[in-house]
């Protein structure tokens, strides 16, 4: 159901809004910060009211997280709309996050904007275009909005997430025949030169107030846990960020079906297979791990369905938010965010779970995470975690002595070895490398087999098959996207 605004008992401050089941919830100007003592009149609140419900509602028409709209549209996922596209470019808005983002700066931008018409009519301006719809909207209130949060401390980096979220939503308001905007709202050089390159010292995503350091230990994340034991779901939800690593989209996502058998017991895996649920549409297992006994508890409860969010409806972020922060608060931690659980994750995983898994065991993990089936949009079956690809293998050439000559076996064949090149890094160092090369069958074809084989995952490097292994829990989609979780703060952690 789409969401509708109803203006509500104005002199009490509130306004009513529906949620997607068709619920009265209650929104406070407060926090809206649109209360007479905030500087704002009715006649103000009426426009914005109007004008965020419109913008909500043309967000809402390309929401393609909704999967009705995905086959009106043709599309069974965000792969098949990129096809055609400029710029490997998909239309619509494909995840939970980029729809909060597109419909938080939206929203923001309107209430600025109102509120700048304001400041200036009280300075006596006489000349003000004021604005009575969407279309009105331009690039001068976007330059206005992005100067302002710049001044008000935004980083770079996210200055750079409301720009691009604003080119989203750009795009929403074109497609139902807001014309001006095409060329009229984003001005990619006047814009991009206010946000500025990203800086990493700048990047203070999940980092403390008062320690200054990014991400939580896993004994920080587990004295979040033990002080949580009045607040049961909070505990569940934190122990599923601790010990499963799930993204805040997907931990709000998730219902009880993706994790029960017919007969109520909790799974070993956490199946994430349906379109929408996570980071950039993708597809996992996960393992439980230890939140077996928390889920497990919190289902023999009785008071959830099958078809129930585990965390969600009547449980909100906002809820879960206070509660963990209130948590952390009592052991002297800072509050950091849903993200600085997974440090915690992936040293639960390298110091405690994989560690303990002889090589049968964690080849055999990664296969179960990896050998996930999906379908496309004509039926067929695929793996995306574990493709058909071509079979690649080093080159051998014979073995030469110190003067160049080939060195021979005693039967008259020459001695092969691995084929090595040198090669020189941007920093001008060299370094050798084994090349690999594509192994033909007898038609002259590339050889075709899948990224994991058990048979050569026996034989892999231990070290790499448990990197693979995290890197499939974490959802990253290289191995090399675990580094970042540990080493925090440019510091091994563990």
């Amino acid at each position: 159901m789409e969401t509708t605004m109803i203006r509500a008992n104005t002199r009490r401050g509130i306004y009513n809004k529906r949620d997607e089941d068709g619920n009265l919830k209650i929104q406070s100007w407060a926090k809206l910060k649109i209360r007479d003592e905030d500087g704002w009149d009715d006649e103000m609140r009426h426009k914005y009211f109007n004008l965020n419900t419109a913008s909500k509602r043309i967000i809402s028409d390309n929401d393609f997280t909704d999967l009705g709209k995905r086959a009106v549209a043709g599309y069974d996922r965000k792969t098949n709309a990129k096809k055609g596209g400029a710029n490997n470019h998909a239309d619509g808005i494909w995840s939970l996050n980029k729809m909060k983002g597109v419909r938080s700066v939206s929203d923001d931008l309107i209430r600025f904007i109102i509120m700048e018409e304001k400041k200036r009519r009280d300075a006596g301006e006489t000349s003000i275009r004021e604005i009575q719809g969407l279309a009105h909207i331009n690039h001068h209130h976007v330059t206005t909005f992005l100067k302002w949060k710049k001044d008000n401390g935004c980083t770079n980096s996210t200055l750079s997430r409301y720009l691009g979220d604003l080119k989203k939503w750009r795009e929403c308001t074109v497609k139902v025949g807001i014309n001006s905007h095409i060329s009229n709202l984003i001005k990619p050089k006047i814009h991009k030169g206010i946000v500025g390159e990203k800086k990493k010292e700048d990047f203070v995503r999940n980092m403390g107030e008062t320690d200054g350091k990014r991400g939580y230990t896993l004994e920080q994340a587990e004295q979040i846990i033990a002080n949580l034991e009045d607040k049961q779901q909070a505990q569940v939800a934190s122990a599923v960020l601790t010990y499963v690593g799930l993204r805040e989209e997907t931990l709000f996502s998730v219902t009880w079906g993706m994790v029960l058998d017919f007969k109520g017991k909790v799974n070993p895996f956490f199946e994430l297979l349906e379109d929408g649920l996570m980071k950039n549409n993708r597809h996992q297992l996960a393992m439980v791990l230890q939140t077996e006994k928390y889920l497990q508890k919190l289902w023999n409860s009785g008071e959830f369905r099958r078809t129930d969010k585990i965390f969600g409806d009547d449980f909100s972020e906002h809820t879960l938010k206070n509660a963990l922060s209130e948590a952390a608060a009592k052991s002297g931690i800072d509050w950091k965010g849903y993200h600085a659980f997974r440090p915690a994750a992936m040293e639960n995983l390298d110091t405690r779970i994989i560690p303990e898994m002889s090589r049968e065991e964690v080849v055999d993990n990664l296969l179960k995470l990896a050998d996930i089936i999906l379908k496309d949009k004509h039926g067929n079956k695929y793996k995306p975690h574990n493709p058909l690809i071509p079979l690649m293998k080093p080159k051998f050439i014979p073995k030469t002595d110190s003067n160049g000559n080939v060195v021979y076996k005693k039967d008259g064949s020459p001695v092969m070895k691995v084929y090595r090149e040198e090669r020189t890094g941007k920093n001008g160092k060299k370094y050798w490398v084994t090349p690999k090369y594509k192994v033909l069958g007898n038609d002259g074809k590339p050889v075709i087999v899948p990224k994991y084989d058990r048979e050569e995952l026996m034989h892999r490097n231990i070290n790499w098959l448990r990197n693979s292994l995290a890197s499939e829990q974490m959802s990253h989609n290289r191995s090399d996207a675990n580094g970042p979780y540990r080493f925090l703060n440019r510091k091994k952690q563990y």
